[in-house]
Parts: C-alpha cells; structure tokens; sequence
C-alpha cells in the first residue's frame, strides 16, 4: 500500500472531517477542514505508530503539517533517516 493512501486511512480513522481524506487534495489544509489541536495530537501519534518512527519536535507544530503533502513530505525524510 502506498504512503498516500496510508495517510488518507490515518486522517480517516483520526480526523471528524466532513469528507473522505481521498477526496481532499494534496494541499489542502487539514486545518480549514476542521482539524483542531487534539485531532492533529491523535493524528501524530497515529503517524508515529503506524510508520514506527518518532516525529522530531521542530515539526510538532500544526501548521507545519497540515496537509497531505506535508505530511507525505515529512513522512519521506523520517523514514529515510
């Protein structure tokens, strides 16, 4: 399965969006769908689980990963280290 869809399941089972996370796109913000500070928390430790890493705190910040480009664009850079 592809990282993508990965995150689209993990925005899926943590997020109370309105809409299915395969129907946003990329760049969409998480935040403007209604992704508040406890979802992104629940979101994060649902990433770092999932993917067996540990999310440096420099990007624990919800506007730095707020879609789902971002989140892939990270994902890539942890995974590689």
């Amino acid at each position: 399965m592809g990282v993508m869809k990965q995150i689209c399941e993990l925005i899926n089972e943590n997020l109370e969006l309105e809409v299915d996370a395969g129907d946003i796109c990329v760049d969409d913000s998480l935040i403007s769908l209604g992704m508040d500070s406890i979802s992104f928390i629940k979101l994060i430790t649902a990433i770092e689980m999932k993917f067996d890493i540990e999310i440096d705190d420099e990007y624990l910040f919800i506007e730095t990963i707020d879609t789902k480009n971002k989140i892939n664009n990270l994902l890539e850079r942890m995974i590689k280290k």
